[in-house]
């Protein structure tokens, strides 16, 4: 019978570390996901998730306010 692979899930400081690993250029992305034995396509999501949504962490007090504000206008 064959073996049910079981499904790895990887938190978000972990793919933060590896995604840097990546951005750092001093391993190949093959290497990196071979040492944390991740498919290579899964970094490059990440890689791609993290740099399309980094700009919002340097805006994440503008965010929250205008968050807040919608929060009071809708009471």
């Amino acid at each position: 019978m064959s073996q049910k692979r079981q499904k790895k899930t990887y938190s978000a400081k972990e793919k933060s570390k590896m995604v840097l690993e990546l951005l750092g250029n001093e391993k190949t992305l093959s290497e990196i996901a071979s040492q944390y034995e991740v498919h290579p396509k899964n970094l490059q999501n990440w890689k791609a998730q993290f740099l399309e949504n980094m700009e919002g962490l340097f805006d994440q007090g503008k965010q929250l306010k205008a968050h807040r504000d919608t929060l009071k206008s809708s009471r």
